[in-house]
């Protein structure tokens, strides 16, 4: 999809903050059948903030901003998400580092002549956690909003490659390499404590199976979610709704109640992020980290 710039429209910045514009696209077009041309108005047109947040909560990835430096006069103009392999990612799918920046940097070229001290030499991908501090974030995510990031996001997600630097196992592979008492350990008690060291080794938020963030029941079994939405575990790369009917049985009997409703929740959204169980001994640990590597073997 092809993005044009037009210095003549929205050319209004935000104090400290992002670069306002509109851009237009080919409507035609799209990265995925169900992400209109609307939605890529919407999320290279002011917006991108929202769905880097966004990606960045399911994937782990790191903030990135197109900006003349971490606190340059022109502010940044385009935000994404920075992959295990360096590649970037927004709405308009996965790019290379430099092909993204040769993209945007004229939009800043376009702002900066206007400000006083301009130095076009400092354009570059900024983390955001480096840009003023962090403080990057200038649009209020209203529920609509969100909603909407969240729907492109998934979208998004589900049209890159499974497992950015690693490959999914053989179901024979796994059956060979994890044991039933294995199996066992981190079906029961200590998922958490294998769900901790997926995430130490891939990056991929920790999910877990919960009556809400903050439900009477509480949580009964802990994974990560890979970025195309599949959710990894001792048994191996679920879809989603199938992770969701395996452990609903078991919230259900928990609550006594058969209406008890399972949801996926991100952990750090679980009491406020204090998910974890007791603290396991060391060799429960480096059992789980094992059994990461064999969930999920590097390409």
């Amino acid at each position: 999809m092809t993005g044009h710039y037009d210095p003549t429209i929205g050319t209004n910045r935000a104090e400290n903050g992002q670069a306002t514009f509109k851009v237009h696209t080919d409507s035609d077009v799209a990265l995925h059948d169900l992400i209109t041309g609307q939605d890529v108005d919407r999320f290279t047109g002011g917006s991108c903030g929202a769905l880097a947040a966004e990606l960045a909560a399911r994937t782990g990835w790191p903030v990135v901003l197109i900006a003349d430096g971490p606190a340059g006069p022109t502010g940044w103009v385009h935000a994404g998400v920075r992959t295990p392999a360096g590649r970037i990612v927004d709405v308009e799918g996965e790019h290379d580092a430099d092909d993204w920046l040769e993209r945007w940097a004229a939009m800043v070229d376009a702002y900066g002549e206007d400000h006083d001290g301009y130095d076009p030499d400092q354009v570059d991908i900024i983390d955001a956690a480096a840009w003023n501090s962090g403080d990057w974030e200038d649009e209020q995510v209203t529920a609509e909003l969100g909603t909407d990031a969240a729907r492109i996001a998934g979208l998004i997600l589900q049209d890159l490659p499974t497992a950015p630097g690693y490959r999914v196992p053989a179901e024979a592979e796994l059956l060979e390499k994890i044991t039933n008492e294995e199996a066992e350990t981190f079906t029961e008690g200590d998922c958490d404590v294998l769900a901790t060291e997926l995430a130490a080794r891939t990056g991929w938020p920790v999910v877990l199976v919960a009556d809400g963030p903050a439900g009477p029941v509480g949580w009964v079994h802990a994974g990560v979610q890979a970025p195309d939405g599949r959710i990894v575990d001792v048994e191996g790369w679920h879809h989603q709704d199938a992770w969701v009917d395996r452990w609903t049985m078991e919230l259900q009997l928990r609550s006594k109640k058969r209406s008890a409703v399972a949801e996926i929740v991100p952990a750090e959204q679980w009491h406020d992020g204090n998910w974890k169980g007791a603290q396991a001994i060391a060799y429960v640990h480096d059992e789980a980290r094992r059994i990461a590597e064999i969930l999920t073997p590097a390409e």
